[in-house]
């Protein structure tokens, strides 16, 4: 869990600042599907892989709002898109695209926990 506390603030920051994801005034996420894409994100890496679940949900428009989210929560560099970030993993050796991995996943819980703080749109 620790790995994972070091981004929780950039989570938080990260949904404040991205209106596509949540309504903060009202402190509800615009889509329940979001709250499933965060929660299929690391699943979908452990079992599909990185590249092909970053190809994957940055494919598909409400997933790469996710995938998007993911890569600012991540802070690779200044890598601030899925697209971006699917290159740099692209272009890594395998021993850095497993770090890489390791860090993705690491945004993506903290995302999720994050996104539980708003409530779900009914």
């Amino acid at each position: 869990m620790k790995a994972v506390e070091k981004y929780l603030e950039m989570a938080d920051t990260v949904l404040k600042n991205s209106l596509e994801l949540v309504d903060t005034s009202a402190k509800k996420i615009k889509d329940e599907a979001y709250d499933g894409y965060l929660n299929g994100f690391g699943p979908a890496v452990i079992t599909a892989g990185l590249l092909p679940t970053l190809a994957t949900y940055g494919a598909e428009t409400n997933r790469k709002k996710i995938l998007d989210a993911i890569a600012k929560v991540a802070q690779i560099g200044n890598i601030i898109t899925g697209q971006l970030l699917l290159e740099h993993c692209l272009q890594a050796s395998k021993p850095q695209q497993n770090i890489l991995k390791e860090k993705i996943i690491n945004a993506s819980v903290a995302l999720k926990l994050m996104i539980r703080t708003y409530n779900q749109k009914s």
